[in-house]
């Protein structure tokens, strides 16, 4: 999945490529923490920059963060067990320093391996300014991100979304979208399509200050 000596794109570049547009127009300062999770320095405990010289996971800018991940996705050696609970407490830390809007988006290859854990985390993540999209890539499987999208409670709002970038890519390759661009941006439309709502809960509950 990580496979960058081809000149084609791997899926974690292609879904990199295809939010910026539409991440822009929540962020002002286009830095964007960019992290490494469930592989095998990590595991379930702890995320880790990008950039493994690096102190400040901060990266300016979706171009510098495609640099990156192609200079060191060769490195990364992935392993479970996998946590998306590391990756929230990172997300919330973010909302503390700074309570704007935040949106967490983690690809992931395979399902996580800590429900319990995640669930807790998701749940208490719903006090934040956060929106959280996982995006799945590869053939899974997904099953516990699924029941989290759809069946999930405890919540103060509905704050996370899966999409399952490969199974919907293949729907789209059977549809006359009348060009690339076109289906691309129907992958991306979809793939990010709860923010609004969810941008409006988040004002409703007065989580942004």
């Amino acid at each position: 999945m990580h496979d960058v000596t081809q000149l084609k794109e791997t899926p974690y570049e292609t879904i990199a490529r295809l939010i910026d547009p539409l991440i822009k127009k929540f962020d002002d300062d286009g830095n964007i923490p960019s992290y490494i999770f469930g592989d095998v320095l990590t595991k379930n405990a702890k995320v880790r920059p990008l950039d493994p010289d690096a102190e400040d996971p901060n990266i300016q800018g979706m171009d510098a963060v495609l640099k990156t991940y192609r200079q060191f996705a060769p490195t990364v050696q992935q392993s479970g067990p996998t946590s998306l609970g590391p990756l929230i407490d990172e997300a919330i830390k973010s909302c503390e320093r700074s309570p704007e809007f935040h949106i967490l988006i983690a690809i992931t290859d395979g399902d996580i391996t800590e429900p319990d854990q995640d669930k807790i985390k998701i749940q208490k993540a719903s006090g934040y300014p956060l929106s959280i999209v996982v995006v799945g890539v590869g053939d899974g499987p997904f099953d516990i991100l699924e029941q989290f999208d759809s069946k999930l409670s405890g919540r103060k709002f509905d704050n996370f979304n899966f999409f399952n970038y490969s199974e919907y890519k293949h729907k789209i390759d059977f549809m006359d979208t009348g060009s690339q661009n076109t289906a691309e941006e129907m992958v991306a439309l979809q793939m990010l399509q709860e923010i609004p709502d969810q941008y409006q809960d988040i004002k409703t509950l007065q989580l942004l200050k």
